[in-house]
């Protein structure tokens, strides 16, 4: 450590203290840390001093600068995190993370309080100065779910459709895609020339190689689909699309062969580590000769489903409702080879995925 090394802040009791920033105002260091973890309990505390001198800082007295963990009523939750910023007209806002839950009907917002199925979000607050020249959020510590905007600030129109669709033509995949822990290589695929192929890997249960793209849960409802060409000979074979949040918590809609139909689909999940195959022997036959099969996921906040289709027009739903408390955050496309890593053949373990309208 260098010798100018030392702890100028040790939080509250919180504890947890993570995220600093640090402001020179008005003669004062403000620093602005996030304490609690990014759970219910979490908050922003700010403290101040003269000096950057050792366990100089004083903590913002009376209440915290910013938290929801006394405000379960309200609509955003877990605040905290984020950072302090000033208008040219010198009106000022705190931009942090947050989430904004929902409970099942006959659900307690006290306990549980919620599920947070769109992950972290961003939020923004107003913020003014007290008398004592510390920093306080408009409305109280839990903040305002509808916040005025700067009186310099240029109208922008939102978009009113925020659908999106990728054909894959591009050699490089779309910055709105994600890859589970390593980037998108040419050991799990290639993109380009109106399709995605994707090279079968290790299952969504494992923790190590996984050929999958992902976007992440955007919305509380919405449609996702996808264009799959797939000819799997064995039943360690899959490809499809899935609702992933981790190895643990998913759901999954694909192709796979079994010894009575051959290629057949199948509904299956994870949820909290115990596996399900919804379809079993009632597996649904893909018909000789269909070459494509689309899939699509309907999520409707608290609960989804998948349905699938053999023209891309006529969709029929599968009868599994899916509790999206448990499996939440992410739509992806993916493709296993089953549990023999490296085996590689024509046709098998590949995916093709030519459409999301999101």
């Amino acid at each position: 450590m260098p010798e100018t090394a030392r702890t100028i802040y040790r939080g509250t009791a919180v504890a947890l203290v993570e995220g600093p920033h640090l402001y020179k105002l008005n003669g004062y260091y403000y620093l602005f840390a996030a304490q609690g973890g990014t759970v219910f309990t979490h908050q922003e505390v700010v403290a101040r001093s003269k000096t950057l001198e050792a366990d100089s800082f004083e903590t913002e007295p009376g209440d915290v600068f910013l938290t929801n963990v006394d405000t379960p009523d309200s609509y955003i939750q877990k605040q905290g995190h984020g950072a302090l910023v000033s208008t040219p007209e010198g009106e000022w806002y705190y931009a942090s993370l947050c989430a904004r839950p929902w409970n099942r009907p006959g659900e307690s917002i006290y306990d549980p309080r919620g599920w947070s199925t769109l992950g972290r979000e961003t939020a923004i607050q107003k913020v003014y100065w007290d008398d004592e020249g510390w920093p306080r959020i408009e409305g109280g510590h839990g903040g305002k779910t509808f916040v005025e905007g700067p009186k310099d600030a240029i109208f922008t129109e939102s978009a009113s459709d925020n659908s999106q669709q990728d054909d894959f033509t591009s050699p490089a995949l779309d910055p709105n895609w994600n890859t589970l822990r390593v980037p998108f290589t040419a050991k799990m695929g290639t993109t380009g020339d109106g399709k995605l192929t994707l090279i079968g890997q290790g299952s969504l249960a494992n923790t190590h190689d996984l050929s999958l793209i992902a976007r992440r849960w955007q919305a509380f409802y919405f449609d996702a689909a996808v264009k799959v060409k797939f000819e799997p000979f064995s039943y360690q074979q899959m490809a499809g699309l899935t609702n992933y949040y981790n190895d643990r918590h998913w759901s999954f809609v694909f192709l796979t062969w079994n010894e009575i139909n051959g290629k057949v689909i199948e509904v299956s999940e994870n949820n909290r580590g115990k596996y399900t195959s919804y379809l079993k022997d009632n597996a649904i036959k893909v018909p000789d000769g269909v070459e494509y099969v689309w899939f699509r996921t309907k999520v409707r906040k608290q609960t989804y489903s998948y349905e699938y289709s053999f023209d891309g027009v006529t969709f029929t739903e599968i009868p599994v409702l899916l509790d999206a408390a448990y499996c939440p955050m992410t739509m992806c496309c993916r493709a296993t080879a089953g549990s023999l890593p490296g085996v590689r053949r024509p046709g098998g373990g590949r995916l093709r995925r030519v459409r999301h309208p999101g």
